[in-house]
């Protein structure tokens, strides 16, 4: 059985059942990830991990694009 790869994740800190920062640690680096979350202070932990970018709540249309 083929498994799709994963190209792009969209992870907010407070998930069901997962902490996204906890997550993205566990990730491998080819894996582009967006953090979209309202929490600021995780930003420089997030960018440490290989992440594309940190959106913080609420989001101008501007900002995502």
């Amino acid at each position: 059985m083929n498994r799709p790869s994963v190209q792009l994740l969209i992870l907010d800190k407070e998930m069901p059942a997962l902490d996204g920062m906890d997550l993205l640690q566990q990730l491998p680096v080819d894996i582009c990830c967006v953090m979209v979350t309202g929490y600021t202070e995780f930003a420089s932990t997030a960018y440490n991990t290989y992440i594309i970018d940190y959106l913080v709540n609420p989001i101008t249309f501007s900002r995502l694009a």
